[in-house]
């Protein structure tokens, strides 16, 4: 399975990788509805940290991988911000709490 998290116009690779739409999750690319993907919306408090606990227990059960590109300390949160912005790094920027 893929989770989209970004939504810089990779979910036809995502489709790919996936080995089908019914296997792509996305929590952002609201218009990639039509592809067949799952979209994941929700209202701010609105099963919001439920999700996140359940994406957590795949994660930890092995079952979805979340490719980490670097760490960064809160203070050197525009560092990771012009990461980001420079292209896609190769997995997630992780913002450490101070």
């Amino acid at each position: 399975m893929v989770l989209d998290a970004s939504g810089r116009g990779e979910i036809p690779d995502s489709i790919e990788l996936a080995g089908g739409p019914t296997r792509v999750l996305s929590l952002v690319a609201f218009d990639a509805v039509s592809t067949g993907i799952q979209i994941h919306m929700t209202e701010p408090g609105a099963g919001g940290p439920e999700a996140l606990r359940n994406i957590l227990a795949l994660i930890e059960a092995g079952r979805l991988q979340v490719p980490i590109s670097g760490t960064y300390p809160l203070d050197e949160v525009a560092a990771a911000l012009a990461v980001s912005q420079s292209g896609h790094p190769g997995g997630n920027l992780v913002v450490l709490p101070a």
